[in-house]
């Protein structure tokens, strides 16, 4: 007999949660670490690392004052409250945010980090309406874990928590009883993670060359960091990212060929103009070299994403698929 699909709402504490302050701070804590590890590489290829400690400074701070903001915006606008809607089948679980005030908010500080110029705000926005949605199927879960005090139940999968299902007192019971029949428990692996975090190395790598290059074979500190930052984003969140990585790509070899073929004039009185390729001496061919094979491998890597043989790590949780 199939089973019908349970389905409530209900005010999730915010503040008072020790389970949504945990997330809360995992993702301040973690949202400056991106940004500041593409800065390094930025200054690296500079030849100049001394600046990055002082924005690095600078850019937790921003993400402290934003969780703080966060904080004071959960009592303020939403009283400690948040109505979610959650949902059980047979086939996966959801939660929705289903409160207004939610959605407002998320559009109105997306709008005004764009107008303003400031990229933390409109980044905290966007990251309010992306996470107001969550689903997965049943086969995505590897365990479960029970959190009584607050009437919570803990979906994780091999390396993280997917879901937290909050429940009425009068649903508790059959919610955990549907879950329990729903998943299957399984020794937790971390092979999805590690394989991550392997795919996060090799295209960082193959994206260093694009820092390194220089004349005459140079290309821009602008197109450089688009291609890491797009690439790493491809290994850990959707697929039609390759896309922007496949464009990188060809903006870096266009300007590589631009520099190569500009002409040049010669100090020698006399001389014609003369291409900047005929000046590259060996270890510019070689590093010229470094950068076409790490190009060659981001678009082997995004075509192979596109085509599904290669899953990002929060896209294939949703789907029950793995790196």
């Amino acid at each position: 007999m199939k089973r019908r699909d349970l389905a409530w709402e209900i005010d999730v504490p915010i503040i008072s949660n020790p389970l949504v302050m945990k997330q809360l701070l995992l993702v301040f804590v973690l949202a400056p670490l991106l940004p500041a590890a593409l800065l390094a590489l930025a200054f690296w290829s500079q030849g100049d690392m001394s600046p990055l400690p002082a924005i690095s400074g600078l850019l937790f701070a921003l993400s402290a004052g934003l969780f703080l903001l966060a904080v004071v915006s959960s009592l303020l606008i939403y009283r400690n409250r948040m109505r979610y809607r959650f949902t059980l089948s047979p086939v996966g679980f959801e939660s929705a945010v289903v409160d207004a005030r939610a959605r407002r908010v998320g559009w109105l500080t997306t709008g005004l980090g764009l107008l303003l110029g400031k990229a933390g705000v409109a980044g905290s926005g966007l990251l309010a309406l992306s996470t107001e949605r969550r689903s997965g199927t049943w086969k995505s879960v590897a365990a479960v874990r029970i959190h009584s005090a607050q009437r919570a139940i803990a979906l994780r999968n091999d390396w993280r928590t997917v879901a937290v299902i909050y429940c009425t007192e009068d649903n508790f019971a059959a919610a955990k009883s549907f879950i329990a029949s729903s998943v299957t428990d399984r020794p937790a692996r971390r092979k999805t993670l590690w394989s991550a975090l392997l795919w996060t190395a090799l295209v960082i790598l193959a994206s260093l060359p694009a820092f390194a290059a220089q004349s005459p074979f140079g290309t821009s500190l602008m197109a450089a960091m688009i291609l890491v930052s797009f690439a790493v984003a491809t290994v850990w969140l959707i697929p039609p990212l390759a896309y922007v990585v496949i464009a990188a790509t060809l903006w870096v070899l266009v300007e590589v060929a631009a520099n190569a073929f500009a002409m040049r004039t010669s100090q020698f009185a006399g001389h014609p103009d003369f291409p900047a390729y005929e000046i590259a001496n060996g270890d510019d061919w070689a590093r010229l070299f470094m950068l076409v094979a790490g190009l060659a491998f981001l678009v082997w890597f995004s075509v192979r994403t596109l085509r599904g043989g290669f899953v990002p790590v929060l896209h294939g949780d949703e789907n029950g698929g793995s790196a």
